[in-house]
């Protein structure tokens, strides 16, 4: 039997908070993780809770939950309500943001690669509890003097990922924080992180999955012209296009009419790949390595597609990874990427004829996804 009793757990500064109403934890590829919790019946919470105090919240259910953020506390609301009670937000970034706030300390590169620069900067947040989980830029240039002034260590972070295609987080795995830098290309190496089946009727693990496809909002097929450092010749460099979509099917035996419809789709001149952007990268240098990286396409939207869905709560489900999606049009089955996720507790308590509390609380995961 199916474990239908949300777990959810609230600490801050060590303190086990009691009166949760909701939890909304959201969980991005790109920006900075941030938890939003209200607390209501709130009037000693109201008194107690400052900025800059350590969050840690846990989710699932009573059989499955896990520690899933750790943050900061970036600021707190508080509302007296004309019912006689108190309400209080707090909401939380995650422990990048300790990367994010300082902007004034002045780095000096002297040599070296990407990655020694990005470990540097990660043994100095050891004493705020973020430790290397993984730094593997690919690929992870050499540079000979690199000077950071005005700029955090997070924004300068977060450059060089857009500059070199990768995705840089801090995350809870294994329980505690842990940095990583990876190239975006490997993000879909890995085994996806399950299986969501969308069941008419809301029975499956998916309840909804709205999803598009719309060629033009893939990421463009790139080319770019460099001149050849030792002949001073032009080349010309062309990112390998994806594969063409295969040929509709549909059983003729099933739907003779659906069948003949799609053969004729399938013989149109028109094809989805054709609607896909292309563009031309101007003015690079000769390096052949940066030129290469230039026109790598984002491989987690080579299609165009995009999808936006509600699941049982699942504390497996987060964002940089895959998740494969079953039971819907075909020509949108297999693995997606989550690019984010709402792991989402609210609190429902019913009292029942005999004055007796039951809980009816819901836990749901949202995200979104892309291919």
């Amino acid at each position: 039997m199916a474990d239908d009793t949300p777990f959810a757990s609230v600490e801050i500064e060590g303190i086990n908070m009691q009166i949760v109403e909701s939890i909304d934890v959201e969980d991005h590829d790109r920006a900075i993780d941030r938890a939003r919790v209200v607390f209501d019946s709130a009037d000693d919470i109201s008194k107690i809770v400052r900025e800059h105090g350590k969050v840690k919240i846990s989710l699932g259910w009573t059989k499955e939950n896990a520690f899933i953020f750790e943050g900061i506390v970036m600021g707190v609301k508080s509302e007296a309500l004309g019912t006689g009670q108190q309400r209080v937000t707090v909401t939380a970034y995650d422990l990048s943001y300790l990367m994010r706030l300082n902007k004034n300390t002045e780095r000096l590169f002297a040599s070296g690669k990407l990655s020694d620069a990005l470990k540097k900067i990660v043994s100095d947040y050891e004493k705020d509890k973020i430790s290397l989980g993984q730094i593997a830029p690919d690929p992870d240039p050499t540079f000979t003097t690199i000077k950071v002034m005005g700029q955090s260590d997070w924004d300068f972070i977060q450059e060089q990922a857009i500059k070199w295609k990768a995705r840089a987080f801090v995350e809870v795995n294994n329980n505690e924080s842990q940095f990583f830098f990876v190239s975006e290309k490997s993000l879909l190496k890995g085994d996806p992180m399950g299986l969501l089946h969308y069941c008419p009727g809301g029975v499956g693990p998916l309840i909804k999955f709205e999803y598009h496809r719309v060629a033009s909002g893939a990421s463009p097929v790139s080319t770019i012209t460099v001149v050849d450092p030792q002949t001073g010749d032009p080349v010309t460099k062309q990112v390998t296009p994806p594969p063409s979509e295969p040929p509709l099917e549909v059983d003729p035996n099933a739907d003779a009419q659906l069948a003949q419809a799609a053969d004729k789709m399938a013989k149109a001149s028109g094809k989805p790949e054709e609607a896909r952007p292309k563009t031309s990268v101007p003015g690079m240098p000769s390096d052949p390595v940066r030129a290469e990286q230039d026109i790598q396409q984002d491989p987690t939207r080579i299609l165009g597609f995009y999808g936006n869905g509600v699941a049982r709560g699942t504390i497996m489900l987060r964002a940089k990874g895959k998740v494969t999606i079953q039971g819907i049009a075909p020509w949108a089955e297999g693995d997606w990427y989550v690019h984010k996720v709402n792991h989402v507790y609210t609190r429902i308590a019913v009292t029942d004829k005999k004055m007796r509390e039951q809980d009816r609380s819901t836990y749901l995961t949202k995200f979104s996804a892309t291919r």
